[in-house]
């Protein structure tokens, strides 16, 4: 280099290469499910008095606002024991046509208490489950009615049937009835009517 005189500098650069940018997606997010499914139990039949029926058909609904509910084999079970025994096998249960997690059993008509516990678990590997106990009884009571005319040992008893007409020349009669079943209704769900002919 010399005074007075021009400089001249040569420098190779690199040239960037070109970058297509690509179309933006987001950001995905995965919400994880950590609330268990809905399980749910009803009973459909004639009452007769709280949670003993005539007869009984058992549906199970099973809900899960986040995963979903699976319905295949393995997810659910159903186990149903009358007076303590299992008889799950002896009942068949139908999944709803339209895919939704509703399944319906046989009716149930054998008089017994009956127990169903039900499990479930959604597709995020969530478990509960629900209990319910009623009771079928489609045998009516036993009911005997009996005229007690006399006193002491003199005593009669005349045993009646069912919209019977008896006559007496005593001076009172008493009349008993008896009803016996095991699962006899309150109070409220008997009478007994007396007539006295004119």
């Amino acid at each position: 280099i010399e005074a007075g005189k021009p400089f001249i500098f040569t420098a190779e650069v690199a040239v960037r290469p070109e970058v297509e940018l690509g179309k933006y997606l987001g950001v995905q997010v995965t919400k994880i499910d950590t609330t268990a499914p809905t399980v749910s139990i009803n009973i459909k039949g004639t009452t007769l008095e709280d949670n003993v029926y005539q007869s009984a058909t058992l549906k199970v609904t099973m809900t899960d606002d986040q995963s979903g509910v699976d319905t295949a084999d393995g997810n659910h079970t159903f186990t149903l024991k009358k007076n303590d025994e299992d008889i799950s096998s002896n009942v068949n249960w139908t999944l709803a046509e339209d895919g939704k997690a509703e399944w319906t059993s046989d009716e149930i008509a054998e008089k017994g208490t009956y127990t169903l516990t039900v499990f479930g678990r959604d597709k995020a590997e969530n478990e509960n489950q629900a209990t319910i106990t009623f009771t079928v009884d489609a045998t009516a009571p036993g009911v005997v009615m009996e005229m007690r005319t006399g006193e002491g040992e003199s005593q009669k008893v005349t045993p009646l049937d069912n919209n019977t007409s008896v006559t007496t020349n005593q001076k009172y009669a008493q009349f008993a009835v008896t009803m016996t079943d095991d699962n006899l209704a309150s109070e409220n769900n008997q009478s007994i009517i007396l007539k006295k002919n004119e």
